[in-house]
């Protein structure tokens, strides 16, 4: 069975010529297209803050997919914002979004990655031939939300993350879907986070204009103060390791994908990253291979991927292992305790909890912000510029 990958793109010529000769290498993986989105001139969100991706303007995109596409790799625009401000329920936020569109269209590309239901209807309606693949942001992770996706003429769908690990509900959405069922490989993100949503909705915001520096990093610090708070939480990750490619295979998945376009502008090595996912073997820290090799904090903690082998095993072959209630369940513990070195990584995760209580939290932002007893009074006839941050 062959494995497809996306990519996430750094617009670079270089890195094309890369990806196409590791085509050329293994017959058994093939890198199928690589992601992005413009950010010169943008006015529609995804699902990445802009100041995280590479400057670009629609000229310099139509330029690299058709240099991809020579290269035999196709190009999918981003267009998975988690919410537009209402515009598509209003003739002109609609009419933006068509103009938009059709501006995306004469660039060539062929295919767009969309998370939400009524932007997939209103793109449909317009016949341009896309293909459409529904964004983790969907949060499809039973086959009612596949199925629902289907109807919509979906052509992909990427399950939600935080599945990875359900192997009976993995093989259920494969066998109602169809084939082109995607999961994201390497994801850095919490099990059963509670600011997952909420945190799309900032980026979706801050994808187009970052609002403020607290917006850009109030859910990142909660990400990271939360992660580095139990040595086990590094083994609750949703991550895929390139040595179990082969588990999701035997359930008929072989699309995978690639994210880290926020580790473009920090030096990420994509194509380390990609290799290692054909090879299915990777001897190092798997925390670089999530990262893309990129040091996107000064808190390395260092997960010997070699040493997690077996780990996933109880997963795939118990349906329902995990029961999402880790206050009983210390398998993830129990497991890092006996196979990594606690100690370095309770040290980097002492660091790391020291560094964030320290950093200007919100509840010191919002305790900036004063109501005097005349203006809980009078609340409604309070200007709308005492507000601007």
């Amino acid at each position: 069975m062959i494995k497809y990958y996306s990519i996430p793109a750094d617009f670079s010529k270089n890195t094309i010529d890369s990806l196409a000769l590791l085509n050329s290498k293994y017959s058994t993986s093939q890198v199928i297209e690589t992601y992005g989105n413009i950010t010169v001139d943008n006015i529609f969100g995804s699902g990445r803050s802009c100041c995280q991706l590479p400057g670009l303007d629609i000229d310099s995109l139509k330029k690299y997919v058709e240099y991809s596409r020579n290269k035999g790799i196709e190009f999918n625009y981003t267009f998975n914002a988690s919410f537009v401000q209402n515009q598509e329920f209003t003739k002109k936020g609609v009419y933006k979004i068509k103009e938009f569109i059709y501006k995306i269209h004469k660039t060539g590309i062929k295919s767009l990655t969309i998370a939400l239901p009524q932007l997939i209807e209103l793109v449909n309606s317009m016949q341009l031939g896309f293909k459409i693949k529904a964004s983790a942001i969907s949060s499809i992770d039973n086959v009612n939300k596949a199925l629902a996706y289907k109807w919509l003429n979906v052509d992909k769908i990427v399950i939600c993350e935080l599945i990875n690990r359900d192997f009976h509900e993995l093989r259920n959405i494969r066998e109602a879907f169809g084939e082109k069922v995607e999961l994201i490989v390497n994801t850095p993100c919490y099990k059963d986070c509670s600011y997952r949503m909420p945190h799309y909705n900032q980026i979706s915001c801050d994808s187009v204009n970052v609002t403020n520096d607290v917006s850009f990093t109030y859910f990142e610090h909660k990400c990271m103060i939360r992660r580095y708070s139990d040595i086990a939480n590094w083994m609750k990750i949703n991550f895929i390791r390139p040595e179990d490619i082969k588990l999701y295979e035997k359930i008929g998945i072989q699309h995978f994908k690639l994210q880290g376009r926020q580790a473009i502008l920090k030096d990420g090595d994509i194509v380390r990253t990609v290799e290692a996912y054909f090879q299915e073997n990777f001897d190092g820290n798997l925390i670089d291979l999530i990262n893309l090799f990129s040091k996107l904090n000064p808190f390395h903690v260092n997960i010997d991927n070699k040493k997690l082998e077996g780990f996933i095993e109880p997963f795939f072959k118990n349906q329902s292992f995990c029961k999402h209630n880790c206050n009983k369940c210390n398998y993830c513990r129990n497991f890092i305790l006996k196979n990594l070195d606690v100690e370095s990584i309770q040290t980097v995760c002492d660091m790391a909890q020291q560094y964030y209580q320290n950093v200007k939290t919100y509840a010191d932002f919002i305790s900036e912000v004063n109501v005097s007893d005349a203006q809980r009074i009078s609340v409604n006839n309070i200007d709308a510029e005492d507000f601007k941050f």
